[in-house]
């Protein structure tokens, strides 16, 4: 071993490998006895992998295996003279005497060959030893998963070719009609009859997630399931986060003798039951159940724990009890909590399911949005959270995009990480659920999004329902957005245009293009980009005292456009009124540069600068003005690339359509308009004024703060370091005021204060993300819409409508079967169900969807089948 490693030659065998070739060659049946586990690929030499792809090829064709067909294949793929000629073929078939030591010979270059595969994972492990900014729990996972794959020594490792999984697939067919056979194909039978005809048992690699309320009889099902599927010599794992190893098997005990619960725990069994106990014992005692309710609840320990039992004593199904008590060990300063770390949990027990070919069965606690129904059968839609279809996904390119144009696709969007910094991510999937009951939340700044009940937000308290929210929550949206990669460059001429034309000019179907306006900057500029850009010819007409109109002509016909009407259709904004005007999506790929230009033509037409008179109790404000809502939004998004958070504010006179202020105050947001805005025309002068009052003003801190959560951390914080609110002031350098002190919403000036006493780096984090908090100023039931789901997988979080909205559906789209409890007698009394528990089948990814019954004994935390199945649906067939 010493020479090898010296060497450093891979582990092979040159002699097994031609002894493998030449007894195939020799013996037409040889190849049978190896063909299942000896891959092309696990041959070291290159010629003799190319000869064994080739054998295995006429193998899958049925044709014979000689030394004259195999010449033939190889010369025709312009491979023989590769491995060496015909001589070579000929040579390894007179080396070996007999075919009757094939396997062997196989088994040792197999053998070799996941030795290599070994060397290769120890170099791959190396490696994540040295990556010291990783996550330590997420490197010991992948390690374990690298040597476990090795450990998988029949498992593939590549994309496999179809026509490798097409024979077996025909048996399997071909088998389900024969009666004898039929049984192996079916799962691990749950033990329940009802359940088993509509699943067709536990199948390998799925994900059964068992949802409901608390006290439906989840764990008691899940346990029954186990006690079952032992019985029938299987082996299971339960891994329980929530009762211990000896409540659990009192609960067995219970369930096997068909005693009460309350009378076992307080000694009160009859010797009639006691009779019973040894039988149950030696029952019990036969099966393969382990239980662990050590787990320190991460998923990385978890997964570590199954992948062991797996290799030592097998393991045919894993019990998780449950989903909501797991972690994931996620850490940052950014609201990482419970319902972010669920998405992970689901994804990688998935991962684990396939990785060791087993059922998994988790249980989820569904939230008290049930008991908000009148009907409190919980529905699929109690996993999903979902968003009507004209809501602005903001992709990673800078565009809003409606979630109704990106079904079926897997864009690139914006996402917020732990950090709270706004960052690309890659979607999992968009889908349409169908018509659901939906509400809007309306935001102090004017944005707003309608989604279901079940839609969570960003709040100070983490993520939320919209269901649970109440007015005067405050709402994660974003702060400032980053500017795209490989931006998009037009010629300021080009986007001045754009910009004047959308606030003062009229590009409507079948009428002339004009320009309207009173100001002699902003008509220049337009004649002369119309010229130099489109070469379109410009007429200027006169109107009411210093206002005129340009005619703009050169726009082509209604068989060839041309000019600018042709740009404008390209752009598809050409004949849109004023109230349907919006910034055409190619302009948001535009570079930070290129939009201010964009939006300092536009403020030249319909914005206003405006500067304080004296000791006037008004404001300095800027503000845009337009009766179209959706430009109001485009423009206060724009204003997002500088950090600039607008407000829209609507204003209605009389029976005119309404008016949308995109409004901008306070020192520091002026201030960053007119260093990175800028002004254009008519608006110059009134820049200039508004730069010279603005000097020397110190920022309001009041406009910008951050939750009053965030003083929850703070004092965490203050407990670690051994720290008083007493003595937090004086270091502070501030009157002590008692609890008044955590009473507010702080600036980021103030945390960033205690962040630099405390030397909290998280609390440092919370004062430079990407995140703006606003507020709730309504919410209200909008009706019914069509909703869509959308998954991150990633960060579990997107942007919609510019605020900060989770991942949808995570639970659902992960798992393979969702199981849903339901007993009626928990909540109506003189029902007629009594002991009758409703399991609904509402996901089965492979099979029909369902309704079965099963009797519950409450006391004996038993289920038992009853002879009656509903059907409700069954592959689109209704009832």
């Amino acid at each position: 071993m010493a020479n090898l490693m010296d060497s450093h030659v891979p582990p092979h065998s040159l002699e097994a490998e031609r002894s493998a070739i030449g007894s195939v060659l020799i013996d037409k049946d040889a190849i049978v006895k190896i063909s299942d586990f000896l891959k092309p690929e696990d041959f070291y030499h290159d010629a003799h992998r190319l000869i064994y792809k080739a054998i295995l090829d006429l193998y899958d064709k049925r044709s014979p295996i000689d030394l004259v067909t195999l010449v033939n294949i190889l010369e025709d793929r312009g491979e023989l003279k590769l491995i060496g000629g015909a001589s070579y073929l000929a040579q390894l078939a007179n080396e070996v005497p007999t075919a009757t030591h094939i396997f062997q010979y196989a088994t040792i270059v197999k053998q070799k060959a996941i030795l290599r595969k070994l060397i290769i994972a120890g170099d791959t492990i190396k490696g994540f030893g040295y990556m010291e900014n990783e996550d330590v729990e997420n490197l010991i996972d992948n390690a374990e998963k690298t040597i476990f794959g090795v450990s998988q020594t029949f498992m593939a490792d590549r994309f496999v070719h179809i026509k490798d999984v097409l024979n077996k697939t025909y048996e399997k067919i071909s088998d389900l009609h024969d009666p004898d056979v039929k049984e192996k194909y079916r799962g691990i039978p749950t033990g329940f009859k009802s359940l088993d005809n509509i699943l067709s048992g536990l199948q390998p690699s799925d994900l059964v997630v068992l949802a409901a309320r608390p006290s439906m009889g989840k764990t008691a099902l899940a346990l029954n399931i186990a006690q079952n599927v032992a019985k029938k010599g299987h082996a299971v794992a339960i891994i329980s986060l929530e009762m211990s190893k000896e409540q659990l098997v009192e609960r067995m005990f219970c369930s096997l003798l068909s005693v009460d619960s309350w009378k076992m725990r307080t000694g009160q069994l009859t010797d009639e039951d006691f009779g019973k106990i040894g039988a149950v014992m030696d029952e019990l005692n036969s099966m393969k159940i382990f239980i662990d309710d050590s787990i320190g609840n991460s998923i990385a320990e978890l997964k570590a724990k199954a992948r062991r039992l797996k290799m030592e004593s097998g393991l045919d199904l894993l019990v998780v009890d449950y989903l909501q008590l797991m972690s994931t060990g996620m850490s940052g300063s950014f609201q990482v909590n419970r319902v972010q770390e669920i998405s992970e949990i689901s994804r990688s027990l998935k991962a684990l399911a396939r990785d060791l070919s087993i059922p998994i069965i988790a249980l989820s606690q569904l939230s008290r949005a049930v008991e908000l129904r009148p009907s409190k059968i919980p529905q699929l839609s109690d996993l999903r959270e979902c968003l009507v279809g004209d809501t602005l996904i903001t992709l990673a390119d800078g565009t809003r995009v409606p979630v109704k144009e990106l079904v079926d696709k897997e864009p690139e969007v914006l996402a917020v990480n732990t950090q709270g910094k706004l960052i690309k991510s890659k979607s999992e999937k968009v889908w349409k659920v169908g018509t659901k009951p939906v509400f809007k939340v309306k935001l102090a700044t004017g944005l707003e999004v309608t989604a279901t009940a079940n839609h969570r937000l960003m709040t100070g308290d983490g993520w939320k329902k919209i269901g649970m929210m109440k007015k005067g929550e405050r709402i994660a949206i974003a702060h400032e957005l980053p500017e795209p990669d490989g931006a998009e460059d037009w010629s300021d001429y080009r986007i001045g245009l754009l910009g004047q034309m959308i606030g003062d000019g009229s590009y409507l179907n079948n009428a002339p293009m004009r320009y309207t306006t009173s100001s002699e900057e902003n008509s220049a500029f337009v004649k002369k980009a119309a010229e130099k850009e489109f070469g379109m010819k410009v007429t200027r007409y006169k109107g009411r005292r210093s206002w005129h109109q340009l005619l703009l002509s050169g726009n082509g016909n209604r068989w060839h456009y041309d000019g600018v009407n042709k740009w404008f259709r390209e752009l598809e904004i050409f004949g849109q009124r004023s109230h349907q005007k919006r910034i055409p999506v190619a302009a948001f790929k535009l570079s930070n540069q290129k939009i201010a230009t964009l939006l300092r033509h536009l403020w030249a037409t319909d914005g206003t600068i405006f500067t304080r008179k004296g000791n006037s109790k008004c404001s300095h404000v800027i503000h845009y003005s337009t009766n179209s809502q959706g430009l109001a939004f485009d423009v206060m998004t724009l204003l997002l690339r500088f950090g600039i958070v607008a407000r829209i504010y609507r204003v209605r006179k009389g029976e005119y359509k309404p008016n949308y202020m995109v409004t901008i105050y306070g020192a520091k947001d002026l201030k960053k308009f007119l260093n990175h805005v800028g002004s254009f025309g008519p608006r110059k002068t009134q820049a200039v004024k508004l730069s010279k009052a603005l000097e020397g003003v110190i920022p309001n801190t009041d406009i910008d703060t951050l939750p009053q959560q965030i003083f929850t951390k703070i004092k965490k914080s203050m407990e670690r370091v051994g720290l008083t609110a007493r003595q937090m002031a004086e270091l502070r350098e501030v009157s002590y005021c008692g609890s008044a002190h955590f009473n507010f919403s702080p600036s980021r000036n103030l945390v960033f204060n205690y962040a630099f006493w405390l030397a909290d780096h998280d609390l440092e984090l919370e004062c430079n993300n990407n995140l703006f908090w606003d507020k709730i100023v309504k919410i209200e039931a909008a009706g019914e819409e069509e909703v869509y789901d959308m998954t991150v997988p990633q960060e579990s979080c997107f942007l919609a409508n510019n605020i900060v909205s989770h991942n949808s559906g995570a639970i659902e789209q992960d798992s393979d079967v969702v199981l849903m409890i339901y007993r009626e007698d928990y909540y109506e009394e003189d029902t007629e169900k009594k002991g009758v528990t409703d399991v609904y089948i509402r996901k089965h990814r492979n099979g029909p969807v369902g309704h079965v019954e099963l009797a519950f004994k409450k006391e004996q935390m038993k289920f038992l089948d009853i002879e009656k199945t509903r059907k409700f649906e069954e592959y689109g067939v209704s009832e």
